[in-house]
């Protein structure tokens, strides 16, 4: 009976150790999930980008904190705002990429050229922020030569598209890194029906996550700029037209 029992609870351990949950793991990567920038960052490498001090009160005055704030606090919170919007200006180095996290849709997997489409990015895509009552508009330079997700290994790609065709309930997302490049203070440009501070960024890596996860299972190698590479990118995409 004893012996029984045990076999029952080793084949229950068995199938708990290869439960789908953990499908992922081999190709689970040591990289942790980066921190997203904050719309407060975003607003002081504006600045920072542009070359122009920036008005530290004005920016405090628009914060949720501030507008949040009781009366008789609000001078302390306007205070205690600015010294932190200006310890960020000073600490924050250009060199440093925007991090931004976005849900993603994946095309079918293709078995000819391995790999998936990203479906959501277009020529146009824009990533935003709002601090207080301010938009800033990341815009993605070379986000098109990120949207093909090459993946050799079939097992790895048959798995994010069962994951993929849930994307209503819970979709896989995307960290982008963007380096800052040049933001220009003198006017604002409208998109849709808002008005955007611009910051103009280049797209160096990509990473894709399950829901929920803190590890990637897919990143991005750096895409040559040869035009072998380029015209690589086109074939594929003309494929889909």
């Amino acid at each position: 009976m004893i012996k029984k029992v045990l076999f029952i609870a080793s084949i229950l351990i068995c199938s708990l150790a290869h439960s789908p949950a953990d499908a992922f793991d081999d190709y689970k990567n040591e990289s942790a999930k980066p921190a997203i920038t904050s719309a407060r960052n975003i607003a002081m490498i504006f600045h920072k980008l542009s070359g122009e001090m920036p008005d530290f009160y004005k920016i405090a005055k628009d914060s949720t904190e501030y507008k949040n704030a009781e009366p008789m606090q609000k001078a302390s919170v306007l205070n205690s705002q600015v010294d932190e919007l200006k310890s960020i200006y000073n600490l924050i180095s250009l060199q440093e990429p925007i991090v931004v996290e976005v849900p993603v849709k994946l095309s079918k997997y293709s078995y000819s050229n391995k790999g998936f489409f990203v479906e959501n990015f277009k020529e146009r895509t824009f990533f935003s922020k709002k601090h207080g009552t301010t938009n800033y508009a990341m815009i993605p330079g070379g986000l098109m030569d990120k949207q093909w997700l090459s993946v050799e290994n079939e097992k790895l790609a048959l798995q994010i598209e069962e994951v993929n065709k849930k994307y209503r309930q819970s979709p896989l997302t995307m960290m982008l890194y963007l380096a800052p490049t040049y933001s220009d203070s003198s006017k604002q440009t409208k998109i849709g029906k808002k008005d955007y501070w611009l910051i103009a960024t280049d797209v160096k890596d990509v990473s894709l996550y399950l829901p929920k996860a803190s590890f990637p299972i897919w990143e991005s190698i750096n895409l040559k700029t040869d035009d072998s590479n380029n015209k690589r990118l086109q074939e594929l995409r003309n494929l889909r037209q």
